[in-house]
């Protein structure tokens, strides 16, 4: 039960710093928010890794996983995701991004070796139908300017691919390099040297993304507690496979419909697709941690 919970510490986690962003968002931009929560994950987990960790012990194949995950995810699978949105709209771009774990099992299974049981893929495709119809709820129906075209439909389609990337990554270098404290602070080492390297690279993306310190003020609680989060996904890696971890810790947006109503009061009223939605989720947890 070790890395289900873990999980579902950390898809909890990761609902509450998602919250804590939107709202720090209403006097920011997302860029500004990913770069400056990246930057604290960071320093936070560099100055720890050199506290804790023994650098004698390190793994070079190891770490060469870890920064390339970090690359995956979130790196480029955060631009993607945001042009998905831009041209799909949230809802619908959030729908199909939500199959994310179909592709990493996928992928676990011919990278790793991994034979998810029946009770998790059932499990899986549970959470995925429930997942969808809390954000389409959350995030309302597509802008009508969005079209639905093979372009668009590439981008959350491509963020989930190399989300999915991301976690076989994670886990491969776990094996390497059973290290979840580096393996975090590489990630974010790797993500921070992508986005650092677009900001130096484009006009445009340097001044939607920078850290300030207003951004500092408005982030670095969300900032740390992301941190807690992906530690949390690390341990839940080391201690269980990818088609198990990667479905509960897509129950995020569930606590992100819960976190929202009580610190935004963003959701008026409960509606009949939250409800089923959570239902759902819940059936789909129970059957992923009881078979």
């Amino acid at each position: 039960m070790l890395p289900e919970l873990l999980a579902l510490l950390g898809a909890f986690l990761f609902g509450l710093g998602t919250v804590l962003v939107r709202r720090g968002l209403e006097e920011s931009n997302f860029l500004s928010a990913t770069l400056t929560v990246t930057l604290i994950g960071t320093i936070v987990f560099c100055i720890v890794s050199l506290l804790l960790v023994p650098l004698t012990s390190v793994n070079s194949i190891g770490i060469v996983f870890f920064a390339l995950a970090g690359l995956f995810a979130p790196g480029f699978a955060m631009l993607t995701h945001l042009k998905g949105v831009e041209m799909l709209g949230a809802s619908m771009n959030a729908s199909i991004f939500a199959a994310y774990p179909l592709f990493s099992s996928l992928l676990a299974v011919f990278v790793l070796g991994e034979l998810p049981s029946l009770g998790i893929l059932a499990g899986m495709i549970c959470i995925i139908f429930g997942v969808v119809l809390i954000e389409r709820n959350l995030y309302g129906t597509p802008v009508k300017s969005a079209k639905p075209t093979r372009t668009a439909l590439a981008f959350p389609l491509s963020a989930a691919l190399l989300l999915g990337f991301g976690y076989v990554l994670k886990k491969m270098g776990l094996n390497a390099y059973n290290e979840p404290i580096l393996g975090v602070a590489v990630t974010y080492l790797s993500s921070m040297s992508l986005y650092t390297l677009l900001s130096a690279l484009s006009t445009t993306v340097r001044r939607s993304m920078s850290v300030s310190r207003q951004s500092l003020q408005l982030f670095w609680k969300p900032g740390l507690i992301l941190c807690a989060g992906h530690l949390c996904e690390y341990y839940a890696l080391r201690y269980g496979d990818v088609s198990l971890v990667a479905p509960l810790m897509n129950i995020e947006p569930f606590f992100v419909f819960i976190f929202a109503y009580i610190l935004l009061r963003e959701l008026e009223k409960i509606t009949h697709k939250l409800v089923i939605g959570t239902l759902i989720i819940v059936a789909g947890v129970s059957l992923i941690t009881i078979f």
